[in-house]
């Protein structure tokens, strides 16, 4: 269980807690997320929770984090969500694959 970014990003990391998504809680859900990497992090274990681990959410989120690293913006203005975003983008792209589809 391992934080990788902002309250919500990370293997077991969830509503600033370490704790498996499987057990958010109504409480949990109501922690405000910190940025958009965050947010799209939140959406992910917030689906995870109600839907089961699959391949679709873990590419939404692929996908929304590699929209983060792609603007040049974020490298300057916050260079740590845009690595973190890369680091979730690399580890999405294998991690997917062993999830139902």
């Amino acid at each position: 269980m391992t934080r990788v970014w902002g309250k919500w990003c990370g293997p077991g990391w969830t509503a600033n807690q370490s704790k498996p998504e499987s057990t958010l809680t109504r409480a949990d859900r109501r922690v405000p997320c910190t940025d958009s990497l965050d947010c799209a992090c939140k959406r992910h274990d917030i689906d995870i929770r109600d839907n089961g681990v699959s391949f679709r959410s873990d590419t939404v989120l692929m996908n929304e984090a590699a929209e983060i690293a792609a603007n040049p913006i974020n490298l300057i203005k916050n260079p740590a969500m845009f690595f973190a975003a890369e680091a979730i983008v690399a580890a999405m792209s294998i991690v997917r694959w062993t999830r139902p589809q």
